[in-house]
């Protein structure tokens, strides 16, 4: 979660945050 929030600051961090997300629900 932290690498995912750091990674939050760019716009590529935040597509993957959002992979993430979606990764954690399924």
């Amino acid at each position: 979660m932290f690498a995912a929030q750091a990674a939050g600051l760019s716009d590529a961090g935040r597509q993957v945050r959002a992979v993430v997300i979606d990764a954690a629900w399924r």
